[in-house]
């Protein structure tokens, strides 16, 4: 037979038989070798070889056997030459078997046939290293599973307590009973995985479908500290107590915080608590813990200390008439004021909603005293507070007056006169005293004697004698001068009787 036609001959038979073959331990097992009868016009040779872990050597030539556990059966009008091994055992019979058909004479090979026979065993119950994991979070750690005794190599597949889907591992085969296979696990922990629970299933086939062998453990991880912070209350009145709680979740515990203000050292116990908030205590609080993985876990909190307005405006100013005058409120308050506003004294009608009183062109009837009024809402409860500034506004003094207009004496009863401008002088300021004089009006003469009195002077005439026939008709005349002058008399009348 050509080189071609034999070459068919051997590609027809691989098609025909089979690659792999399973037999359990103890069971008896035929290996078939199928050729085509049509090789048999030539004088040949056939053998079976076989290859385990020991060694590779013949077990059979022709009709002959070489194993007292392995028989042939050879029909070559059927194309037939099969080997039956029984009692199949691992040692012995788990490897490769290859038979083959020579030409004698030439050598040349007829037909080959390989078969990869593969004893049945269960494999061994898997374990888990380390059998007692500990990790860190962030830090990549290996679970590493292990099964041996099995035949063929056993599947290892890992899972997580809780998961349907298997984990992906690496897997190194054994190729051995007496190799293990490795899958090996790589994690990244996190906190959420400590105390998970990981399985490694080990499955041949030479176990039922359900007959599944695992080993479990539970992962350990540390992790750094978990800080989180609260106030009760977070927003509280000035004067008031508050309670401040720093709560830590890590592993390995910690038994003590830091707590800090700013760049200020507070407290290390996890309650810190202010009996009376002052506005000193305002501000952010920090809470920090440390155990020992190398990352500081904190958290912080804002205290807000509410308070009343406090307001601050100057306290007075002179400024000439025709100016421009803006004066500003300054408030301070927690929370922020709802309101700030101006009024005047003594002026209902006057009204100035914002911090700044800007009054433009002033003129004499400007001077007062004005209040900035600043209210905010604490506890549902308003809460107000008043700066007072003082306008004075230089000008020229108005029109002198007296009063009573047309004053009627009594005899020998006193009388007063009231001397007053419209508007008052404004000219002659000072600060004596720490308050502002005006310069008043007064009465140039009385009697030939002069007073000088208040911004509402009173003159009391106390003597009031019967007009004679050298008298003018107005006994008393009295002068009230400002910048301007009124005169007024007095009339006598008799006392009543």
């Amino acid at each position: 037979m050509d080189t071609a036609v034999r070459a068919i001959f051997l590609v027809l038979a691989g098609l025909i038989c089979c690659d792999s073959m399973d037999v359990r331990i103890g069971e008896d097992v035929v290996l078939p070798c199928r050729f085509s009868p049509a090789l048999m016009d030539k004088r040949h040779t056939f053998y079976w070889i076989r290859t385990n872990v020991k060694d590779k050597d013949n077990v059979a030539i022709g009709e002959s056997p070489l194993e007292k556990n392995y028989r042939v059966s050879f029909k070559p009008s059927e194309g037939h030459y099969d080997l039956l091994v029984s009692g199949a055992t691992y040692d012995r019979d788990n490897g490769r078997f290859e038979c083959r058909l020579k030409e004698q004479g030439t050598g040349n090979e007829l037909h080959a046939q390989s078969i990869n026979l593969t004893v049945l065993v269960p494999s061994d119950p898997p374990q888990i290293n380390p059998v007692n994991p500990v990790a860190v979070e962030g830090q990549p750690t290996q679970l590493v599973c292990s099964a041996q005794g099995g035949s063929p190599d056993p599947v290892l597949r890992w899972y997580r307590k809780g998961e349907v889907n298997p984990l992906e591992g690496v897997t190194q085969a054994g190729g051995s009973r007496s190799v293990a296979t490795l899958s090996t696990l790589t994690i990244q922990p996190q906190k959420e995985d400590d105390g998970a629970e990981y399985r490694c299933v080990a499955w041949n086939r030479a176990m039922d479908a359900n007959d599944k062998k695992e080993a479990t453990v539970s992962l350990t991880v540390n992790y750094a500290p978990r800080v989180t912070v609260s106030a009760s209350p977070s927003s509280a009145e000035k004067g008031s107590r508050v309670e401040m709680v720093c709560q830590v979740d890590a592993k390995p515990a910690v038994y003590s915080v830091h707590w800090k203000k700013g760049n200020r050292f507070v407290a290390t116990s996890f309650n810190h608590s202010l009996d009376k908030v002052s506005l000193d205590d305002d501000g952010t609080y920090v809470c920090s813990a440390d155990n020992g993985l190398g990352q500081l876990g904190e958290s912080q909190l804002q205290l807000d200390v509410l308070y009343e307005p406090i307001v601050t405006v100057e306290t007075r100013r002179e400024v000439e008439m025709g100016s421009s005058v803006a004066v500003p409120c300054n408030v301070s308050a927690k929370p922020s004021p709802a309101v700030i506003e101006w009024l005047k004294e003594g002026d209902d009608e006057f009204r100035v909603n914002g911090p700044v009183l800007r009054l433009n062109r002033v003129v004499a009837t400007d001077t007062g005293r004005y209040t900035c009024r600043a209210v905010n809402t604490i506890g549902g409860i308003e809460r107000s507070s008043n700066g007072t500034f003082q306008l004075l506004v230089r000008h020229e003094p108005g029109t002198a007056h007296i009063t009573p207009e047309e004053p009627i004496a009594v005899d020998e009863a006193s009388i007063t006169l009231t001397c007053g401008a419209n508007p008052p002088d404004g000219r002659h300021l000072s600060t004596a005293g720490g308050a502002p004089a005006l310069k008043p009006p007064f009465w140039p003469s009385v009697r030939n004697s002069p007073f000088q009195w208040p911004v509402r002077t009173t003159k009391a005439l106390t003597t009031v004698s019967r007009p004679t026939s050298s008298e003018p008709a107005v006994p008393v005349l009295s002068n009230c001068a400002f910048s301007k002058r009124h005169v007024s008399s007095a009339s006598w009348r008799p006392p009543n009787k």
